[in-house]
């Protein structure tokens, strides 16, 4: 993972002097806080979960692991009320379109959200004294679109989400991030003409608890019989059906490995 991130930020002095004080200096306890500090880690990450490329993923994968229970811990520990979640994003229109009322949506990746409206909408170029945005057209091809998204954890439990306002390197942005695999269902979906922005509003659903749960009893079992890491590159590839990547994954495991394991 650190050669990975040396590599692609060879030529940037200030990366790679952070990339080193994680080598030093990184613990557990310290998973969130580098995760929202700007900066390497926060975009190798995203980028490896967004492109579901096995390689990227097995060389995250540590400390992938380690942000996940971190958040399952302090999730755990929290127990929260309902709440009412806000997330700005830029979507282009084929991904927008896709978006339906009625549809289920489950994240590919760590789903960071704020407590405070104003926040989230910063993050799409809303200007909080006039409250509109001045660089909106509608025919744009990335059309700025806010998330609310409602959360009742007693209703849909394996929904990890946690307040990670005391851990983040950003206090400021009451920030909440739910695990990677939460699912939720769009309610209403409409635009907002005075912002130029699209409204999606969602709740945390628990249809996929059935389906977690029997994927888990699946993975459990194949666990008895398969080392972790060769079942880490077949279940990959039954979720993306990319058998060229995973054979190239195979191959480098091939070559990282010694002649007599087994």
């Amino acid at each position: 993972m650190i050669s990975e991130c040396r590599a692609y930020y060879r030529n940037d002095p200030i990366q790679s002097a952070q990339i080193n004080e994680f080598e030093r200096n990184y613990e557990l306890k310290d998973a969130i806080r580098w995760y929202t500090k700007p900066g390497f880690l926060f975009y190798l990450v995203n980028k490896a979960l967004r492109s579901q490329d096995m390689w990227a993923l097995y060389k995250f994968r540590y400390y992938i692991m380690d942000l996940s229970y971190f958040l399952e811990q302090i999730s755990t520990s929290q127990s929260l009320p309902p709440i009412r979640l806000y997330r700005g994003a830029k979507l282009n229109r084929i991904e927008l379109e896709q978006l339906q009322v009625g549809c289920l949506v489950s994240t590919n990746g760590f789903f960071s959200c704020s407590t405070d409206r104003r926040v989230a909408e910063m993050f799409l170029g809303i200007d909080p004294n006039t409250d509109s945005s001045s660089n909106y057209k509608r025919d744009a091809s990335q059309q700025s679109v806010l998330f609310i998204i409602d959360v009742d954890c007693t209703v849909s439990e394996k929904n990890v989400v946690a307040d990670i306002s005391r851990y983040s390197d950003i206090p400021d942005e009451n920030e909440m991030i739910f695990n990677f695999g939460s699912t939720f269902i769009i309610n209403k979906i409409s635009f907002d003409n005075n912002k130029g922005i699209w409204l999606i509003q969602m709740s945390s659903s628990s249809d996929h608890i059935r389906i977690n749960d029997q994927y888990e009893k699946y993975i459990h079992t194949r666990l008895q019989h398969t080392n972790p890491t060769i079942l880490f590159g077949h279940s990959l590839v039954n979720i993306t059906c990319d058998y060229v990547q995973s054979m190239n994954y195979f191959h480098r495991l091939l070559r990282m490995l010694p002649i007599d394991n087994k």
